[in-house]
């Protein structure tokens, strides 16, 4: 049984709003969690498996006992050596060679694109050859359209781009992850943060929000660095280490590497779960 929660990192209030059924509408989740019996599915199951540490203590407090393992989401990170910067500059050939603020993910109001893009203004300050980058197809329709808003009002329309929807593994945004100066995560909730890996197995340095899940992944002066969504000079003194010390950029970057390569390599993770599944059919037998 595998389990994957969403609002973790979330302050009670900000879940409650996300989690409440719309006016009039149904708390799917109840109904079908009633309809498949997911709790008697829990409670049979041999093995629960969770990317979240946070996620595996809640079950292991409401399963004492039931074997709880925690299974990491991978990068293939074969492909990600690859070089598809040749993809990326075709498809988006006005990027040039600026320095890319690149946030990947779905322009959604959890993945706080829009916190980033308020920022620009002080980051070009600093950093007139920066261009951002939101990469990910618009799943709420409301908040694409203030963001767009948003980028006319502070009149920056030639420093950001909206790439739309990009399939995983495409070259163009494997690409864009290796030809970026930073990617950005400034995520309100992530409680794994794969985008982190896969900049990582792309050769890009990683600035974080602090999540459960960068929390898990991000050593500080080590591989990336964090900020609070609280504490903007914290976001722009980490930037501005990145952008102005390519050097710095790249020392972060190289130790994420090697992180990812040692421990998340999908082909590493895929061998555990198998292990997993010939100690249950042992033990079935």
């Amino acid at each position: 049984m595998t389990i994957h929660g969403g609002v973790l990192d979330l302050p009670q209030s900000v879940r409650d709003t996300l989690s409440a059924p719309l006016e009039g509408g149904f708390e799917w989740g109840k109904i079908f969690g009633a309809l498949l019996r997911s709790r008697e599915v829990l409670k049979q199951a041999d093995a629960i498996v969770t990317c979240n540490p946070k996620e595996a203590a809640l079950q292991q407090e409401k399963f004492p006992g039931k074997r709880v393992i925690v299974q990491p989401h991978g990068v293939p990170i074969a492909k990600y050596q690859k070089d598809f910067r040749g993809a990326a500059s075709e498809a988006y050939p006005t990027l040039g060679n600026q320095k890319i603020i690149l946030i990947v993910g779905r322009i959604d109001p959890v993945k706080n694109q829009g916190w980033v893009l308020v920022q620009m203004p002080r980051i070009l300050e600093r950093h007139p050859d920066a261009v951002l980058v939101l990469a990910g197809a618009c799943t709420d329709e409301l908040y694409g359209k203030a963001l767009r808003k948003e980028v006319r009002r502070l009149g920056i329309e030639q420093r950001v781009l909206f790439t739309g929807g990009l399939p995983p593994g495409d070259p163009r945004l494997l690409g864009l992850m290796q030809k970026a100066s930073v990617v950005v995560v400034p995520s309100l909730s992530e409680t794994f943060g794969l985008i982190i890996l896969e900049a990582w197995g792309a050769g890009a340095p990683v600035i974080s929000s602090r999540t459960s899940g960068a929390l898990s992944l991000v050593k500080e002066e080590e591989n990336g660095h964090l900020f609070s969504i609280e504490k903007e000079d914290e976001f722009h003194h980490a930037l501005d280490r990145i952008l102005a010390d390519p050097v710095h950029g790249k020392r972060m970057a190289e130790s994420g590497h090697r992180l990812t390569a040692d421990e998340y390599d999908t082909a590493i993770l895929s061998r555990r779960i198998k292990a997993l599944y010939e100690d249950i059919i042992r033990e079935k037998a």
